[in-house]
């Protein structure tokens, strides 16, 4: 009897492990579209079998089994390929927010485009060209006025753009940290539940596939570091600094950066720790770098060299424009100004006595002239008195001979023999004379004359005089207005404005004049155009001439646009990783339908003949029990 009632909870224990199973089975099929979902498979073990060995054991062959049971539900996961797609992922979603921060910013900029910063410097430049050649035409300074209204429009454009885009980032800084900050709580609440069922002997598998879930969420925010402990919790750090422990999380905070300076770029820190978090990667490493850390991002270093390029474009220009001559035949005042300190792009503004009178436009450039005397070096000028005319780097005489040549630009000149000059002679000037004519008159008592040209700033026209021997500017009257004390050929007034720039101390005293027989013709004009197109400009304050205007805006561009190509490739290299990594996981986590209904059949027939082996019992038991009647 007692051996048909072992036989009988074989049976019955054959039945509820096939049936736990099914059970099984069926919860796979279930979620086989579930995200995050891991397989679970149910784990057979034999019973203890009968009877244990000892003195009491019966006597008879081996030991009868007890049938089975099931040991644990578990779940299939590979858990280094899930730190590897973690780490992936992290760093996919680094990426991928980075190339839409970048292609933003890139709208920004509206490059190429006919409403943006080239079209405005184009446009503009147009606009003194055509003032060049019309420079008394009121029209034609109007539009010089509305086009460089226009460019410096553009300019407050691309700033207000970029400054509202960083303040959107930064609101995008406190969302995200809001949702590390949630994850984390749910993290802690599930390490909660889940140490409490696996310190009853059970595995909540549902409950860790919602945990890794969450961390894995929480992996693309932020770069964090997980280890599990012996009660099955999850401790998770971020750069270091524990964010949750347990069923405790570490909530981060914002705060405001204390530096005006970085304004819009807020801190992050550890709440209860007050600690400055190490933000590293993820989504919020890549707001923080496109917005700005400390004053060092894309946001924050593009908005800089928008500041340099207005900086060095407006101070240049007004230092041309200051150099001409308005219609009222005034020198020229500042063209761009600004009401913060130095001029940026923010900042630079239309000088307002300038945008209300057009005429106050210095178009017009006067004669600027200093009579310099050369020295012999070789040879001599005996028999030669003729004037000769300066083509660039020749001196050409009456008949179209090149009889000498200058390699400085007109401060050394050599003879070559042709014409009435001997090829020893040799000349040279204290100043540049690169345009007019040179006299060589052998009766004179200065054998050699030229005209030098000069650089004033706010100089009235008129004659001045220079006293070499005191380094002396001198206006008509004899009156001191500026100093050269470093004897380098600049010149200084009270204020240490510099009014007047030759090439040299003279070493000898100069007449200088300053004719209005040009003031109007636009010469002026054309020199401020040149400004845009000049390839000697300094961005930096290094005393390096670098490139035009337009050329550090497109190296502006270009920049960007590798920055954003280098973006995209990074964004295809992690997309690749992650599907492949995800598509090796699903074939080892996935539920396979097919496998299933294999399984299913499987673990129902086994069920069909553990219920067999009960009927089979119970009709020998009945057997049994009409042979004792």
């Amino acid at each position: 009897m007692s051996n048909l009632f072992n036989t009988i909870n074989i049976g019955l224990k054959g039945l509820q492990a096939q049936k736990k199973s099914l059970d099984t089975t069926s919860h796979n099929i279930s979620n086989a579209n579930t995200e995050g979902y891991s397989r679970q498979r149910a784990v057979h073990s034999t019973t203890d079998p009968y009877t244990v060995p000892g003195v009491g054991m019966p006597e008879g062959a081996g030991q009868v089994g007890t049938g089975v049971e099931i040991e644990e539900i578990n779940r299939i996961k590979d858990q280094f390929l899930e730190g590897q797609i973690w780490e992936k992922k992290q760093s996919q979603s680094y990426w991928n927010k980075r190339s839409d921060g970048i292609s933003r910013i890139e709208n920004i900029l509206n490059e190429p485009s006919d409403n943006n910063l080239s079209a405005g410097f184009d446009r503009f430049w147009q606009s003194l060209q055509d003032l060049s050649n019309n420079p008394e035409d009121s029209a034609v300074r109007s539009t010089v006025k509305e086009r460089a209204n226009t460019l410096i429009d553009a300019f407050h454009s691309i700033e207000d753009q970029l400054s509202a885009y960083k303040r959107s980032l930064n609101g995008d800084v406190n969302t995200t940290v809001n949702e590390i900050n949630s994850l984390g709580k749910r993290i802690a609440d599930l390490n909660e539940q889940i140490a409490h069922i696996k310190g009853a002997g059970k595995n909540p598998n549902d409950l860790m596939d919602t945990r890794d879930k969450l961390i894995e969420e929480l992996n693309q925010k932020v770069n964090v570091r997980t280890r599990e402990d012996d009660r099955g919790n999850i401790n998770i750090s971020i750069g270091g600094m524990g964010f949750v422990t347990g069923d405790k999380s570490n909530d981060l905070t914002v705060e405001d950066n204390p530096d005006s300076d970085y304004k819009n770029e807020d801190i992050i820190k550890f709440e209860e720790l007050d600690e400055k978090a190490d933000i590293k990667s993820g989504e919020l490493a890549a707001l923080m770098d496109l917005r700005g850390r400390d004053g060092k991002g894309i946001i924050a270093d593009k908005k800089a060299e928008l500041d340099s390029i207005a900086k060095t474009f407006a101070n240049e220009f007004n230092k041309v424009h200051k150099a001409g001559f308005d219609l009222n035949k005034n020198p020229g005042e500042e063209f761009f100004v600004s009401d913060a300190g130095d001029i940026s792009a923010s900042s630079i503004n239309l000088n307002s006595v300038i945008d209300n009178d057009i005429s106050k436009i210095a178009a017009g450039a006067p004669e600027f002239k200093a009579d310099v005397v050369a020295t012999i070096d070789n040879g001599d000028v005996t028999g030669v008195n003729d004037t000769f005319t300066v083509e660039g780097n020749d001196l050409v005489n009456s008949s179209g001979e090149v009889v000498a040549t200058t390699s400085d630009n007109g401060l050394t000149w050599e003879g070559n023999g042709q014409g009435v000059l001997d090829n020893s002679l040799e000349f040279s000037f204290n100043q540049k004379v690169d345009s007019g004519d040179i006299v060589i008159d052998n009766t004179a008592a200065d054998k050699i004359q030229g005209t030098a040209t000069f650089t004033a700033n706010d100089l009235e026209l008129g004659n001045y005089a220079i006293d070499s021997a005191n380094n002396e500017l001198e206006d008509s009257g004899g009156n001191v207005i500026a100093t050269d004390s470093n004897n380098n050929g600049v010149y200084e007034n009270s204020d240490g404005e510099v009014v007047l720039t030759l090439d040299n101390s003279p070493n000898t005293d100069l007449n200088l004049s300053i004719g209005d027989t040009e003031v109007g013709n636009g010469a002026n004009a054309l020199n401020l155009s040149d400004v845009i197109k000049s390839d000697d400009l300094d961005f930096n304050d290094d005393n390096k001439k670098e490139a035009t205007v337009m050329g550090k805006y497109e190296s502006v561009i270009s920049s960007l646009g590798v920055q954003g190509q280098r973006a995209s490739q990074m964004v295809e290299n992690q997309d690749t990783l992650v599907n492949q990594l995800e598509n090796k996981r699903q074939s080892i986590s996935g539920v396979s339908i097919d496998e299933e209904m294999a399984n299913m059949i499987k673990y129902q027939q086994a069920y069909s003949a553990s219920a067999k082996v009960i009927s089979n019992a119970n009709r020998m038991m009945d057997s049994l029990m009409g042979i004792l009647r």
